[in-house]
């Protein structure tokens, strides 16, 4: 009995009985000659995969994306310089053109007062009043070259120059669960089956598979 259930089995390409051979991967049948072109099948299926391999491996070494961020950040910090070295130019010649002008008012204050003192001293021409007002004009000049020093450098927060950092969110949205094509699920979490061939029936809204032929003949579910 066992070896008539073992001849029934046949070849899933052609239908052949005789010289059957079971692949070990996905348990189809085939004859020499289809056993042969499945294997050869499946040697192009591993090509294949070598070949996206290396093709992978030439993009993690090339690190085209990683040259890419190198150079945003390069980008970045030249033009921030660049922001940075015009707003202290700036700043430069502001700063000279305000201590120029308060040099040339001191000094011009300062010029005043000692002709003032000296054509008196020469000419032996002056009194108390004198006196006390050259006193006053000196408290005031010392007083601002005093205030002159107050010169403050002020952060304009209108444009601020903002650091980059880099963050790494690892493999988000690359990989997304895919459900398996073998294994489908119901609303309520349980796997259901969609299409059974050869000796097998699906029964029970695709969550039991029931084999009906001989206790030897392959099935295939999906």
């Amino acid at each position: 009995m066992l070896d008539d259930d073992y001849n029934q089995r046949h070849c899933v390409k052609c239908g052949k009985i005789g010289g059957i051979l079971t692949c070990d991967g996905c348990s189809s049948t085939f004859c020499s000659r289809h056993a042969m072109q499945h294997r050869q099948e499946l040697t192009y299926q591993l090509e294949t995969i070598l070949q996206d391999h290396d093709l992978i491996q030439q993009n993690l070494e090339r690190s085209l994306y990683e040259h890419s961020l190198l150079q945003k950040i390069a980008r970045w910090e030249k033009e921030s310089i660049r922001k940075i070295r015009t707003a202290a130019d700036t700043a430069r010649v502001d700063l000279r053109q305000i201590t120029d002008k308060s040099k040339r008012q001191l000094a011009r204050m300062s010029r005043d007062i000692a002709a003032d003192l000296n054509s008196s001293s020469k000419a032996d021409d002056f009194s108390e009043k004198d006196l006390v007002r050259w006193m006053k004009q000196l408290n005031t000049l010392r007083l601002d070259i005093k205030s002159s020093y107050s010169i403050e450098i002020m952060e304009d927060q209108r444009f601020p120059i903002y650091p980059i950092t880099v963050s790494h969110n690892k493999f988000q949205n690359i990989h997304k669960k895919n459900p398996n094509p073998a294994h489908m699920s119901s609303d309520d979490g349980v796997e259901c089956f969609f299409k059974a061939t050869n000796a097998a029936s699906i029964e029970n809204n695709g969550t039991i598979i029931k084999h009906i032929g001989p206790d030897l003949d392959v099935a295939h579910i999906i």
